[in-house]
């Protein structure tokens, strides 16, 4: 039997099915301590925000109710066909208290305007180095991201030095914190023995797999390289004591302090890039990236196919690529479904329709509105790409929503796109900001991007800026022959919504509940889906 919490979880969020008449709803992670009480939730070791037990999930499933978390969200998708049966059952009922405690969890999270997102780096890490001071001891010189280490914290990660004598990598842990250390020597003019004592650290409060330990020793190894083959880059670490030395000493101290903080940031997007766990975004992308699944989900989007036939016209189409294999991976993901009839036939069909589209940069565009000017040089060029964006016909549709797949499942276009999201970068500073070798990987995914219209370049206050000149996001929905069932055709309403303008035209983001079809559609919907199946049943 299941605790009494679950049930009253079940109830609420049922209760929030039925006030948004959909299939489909969405709730940023940060609010679930406000829907579920706090023995339902744990903080997640991945990203630090909270997450509902694994046990309350299956349970969840158990009552036909799945759900798929992403960086910040988490979705709940209902797939038994019945359960909106069940809770117009409640809609009957006369208003609890369990109701009114959802009514009003409704109006809150409504009237909530935009939140600071939680510290998104609390599970990320912090990347510190640390240099021996003359005088002092062992210090920490600078960290990443910035703000984040706490003095107590840096002095203890600073004392790490004390225990290490040759160059190399080694793991250190404190209280609920674990860090990666790499101690190397760095050549200097200026230092007792012309010797700088230097050490790497990335402090994290998890544990992690030993490939994932390994890479970031890799990277860290590099880091050092990097220092070592710079005859001036020891200037940096007298910055304290600027005012000892001459106009041109102090002037060159300055350049290497700065070449040195753009080198840890440089150190920990890497770091994060190569170690990072995959998006729910990324993941869909990743799998409809390859031309032969997304053109199965397409054949498939025109209504239930018997197994032979699909299989007959998948070899003919893709004869290298192994039908089961691609069939199975779909069932796994839920993504179709083979319903047997009597004791040979099999029908596979499309649970959901992914697509891939892009929405105008509005987030982007709120992010910069202190540059009145840059808006208005960005503006004309949205609205002039999206005119004629309307006016591509299906196939070009589709070919597009391809090539948006293929750059959400490219790791390193995927990464210059999140960036993105939160504001433009300036191109001039690049080279300071990371190594050659990933400056041309960079600018690379910066031109591939540019082609394909998702940034833009921007001239301003004699700067180049890099900014979004269409975001893109990927949305599920009934299949296409699912919605032609219904008497008048539902447009599903895209999950995740971005900026809007409301009655008194005002900006307002990311609401905190979400749906994906029509309120006022639902209901005929998924009485329609059963008449089908019962008229299905007698036939046979």
């Amino acid at each position: 039997m299941a605790p009494k919490s679950f049930e009253q979880a079940l109830r609420k969020l049922k209760f929030i099915f039925m006030r948004q008449w959909s299939d489909q709803i969405t709730i940023q992670r940060q609010y679930l301590p406000e829907i579920f009480s706090n023995d339902l939730i744990d903080i997640s070791e991945n990203d630090g925000l909270p997450i509902l037990k694994s046990s309350l999930l299956e349970y969840f499933q158990k009552k036909g109710i799945i759900t798929r978390i992403s960086t910040k969200e988490i979705r709940f998708e209902v797939l038994d066909f019945e359960f909106f049966d069940k809770i117009e059952r409640f809609e009957k009922l006369e208003k609890s208290e369990l109701e009114l405690e959802a009514l009003k969890l409704e109006e809150d999270l409504s009237k909530k305007g935009k939140k600071k997102e939680v510290n998104e780096y609390r599970m990320r890490g912090i990347i510190a180095l640390s240099y021996f001071h003359r005088k002092i001891g062992p210090l920490v010189f600078y960290s990443y991201p910035k703000n984040m280490l706490e003095k107590e914290l840096s002095s203890k990660v600073a004392n790490i030095m004390d225990q290490q004598f040759s160059e190399g990598f080694f793991t250190h842990s404190f209280e609920n914190l674990k860090s990666m250390n790499y101690y190397f020597e760095i050549h200097s003019d200026w230092a007792r023995g012309n010797q700088e004592m230097l050490m790497v650290s990335i402090i994290l409060d998890q544990q992690i797999p030993l490939d994932i330990e390994e890479k970031i020793a890799i990277l860290c190894t590099e880091f050092s390289e990097r220092l070592q083959s710079n005859e001036e880059i020891f200037m940096a670490f007298y910055i304290n004591d600027i005012n000892n030395f001459d106009e041109e000493d102090q002037e060159n101290i300055r350049k290497n302090e700065a070449l040195i903080e753009a080198w840890v940031n440089n150190l920990y997007w890497v770091i994060i890039e190569d170690t990072r766990e995959k998006t729910e975004e990324e993941k869909i992308a990743i799998l409809l990236n390859d031309r032969h699944v997304f053109q199965t989900l397409e054949k498939l989007s025109k209504g239930p196919i018997p197994l032979e036939w699909l299989r007959e016209w998948y070899i003919e189409e893709f004869p290298e690529k192994d039908f089961d294999e691609t069939i199975n991976t779909l069932v796994e993901k839920q993504f179709i479904f083979i319903n047997q009839i009597g004791l040979v036939e099999k029908y596979v069909l499309l649970l959901k329709e992914v697509n891939a589209e892009r929405i105008p940069p509005d987030s982007v565009i709120e992010y910069i509105d202190d540059k009145p000017e840059l808006i208005e040089l960005l503006l004309p060029k949205v609205q002039e790409y999206y005119s004629e964006y309307e006016k591509k016909n299906k196939t070009e549709l589709r070919e597009d929503a391809f090539t948006l797949f293929q750059i959400m499942a490219d790791s390193k276009k995927y990464n210059v796109l999140s960036e993105l999201r939160n504001g433009l970068i300036s191109k001039d500073k690049l080279p300071k900001l990371v190594s050659k070798k990933s400056l041309d990987s960079l600018m690379e995914n910066i031109e591939f991007l540019k082609k394909y219209d998702v940034i833009e370049e921007l001239d301003y206050n004699g700067e180049t800026y890099i900014v979004l000149k269409t975001n893109l996001q990927i949305t599920t929905a009934f299949p296409e022959w699912m919605r032609k069932l219904l008497p008048k055709e539902s447009e599903p309403i895209v999950a995740d919504k971005y900026s809007t303008k409301d009655d008194k035209g005002e900006s307002f983001n990311n609401e905190k509940i979400t749906t994906s079809i029509e309120k006022n559609e639902a209901a005929l919907k998924n009485t329609e889906k059963r008449n089908i199946r019962k008229k299905k049943s007698n036939r046979k």
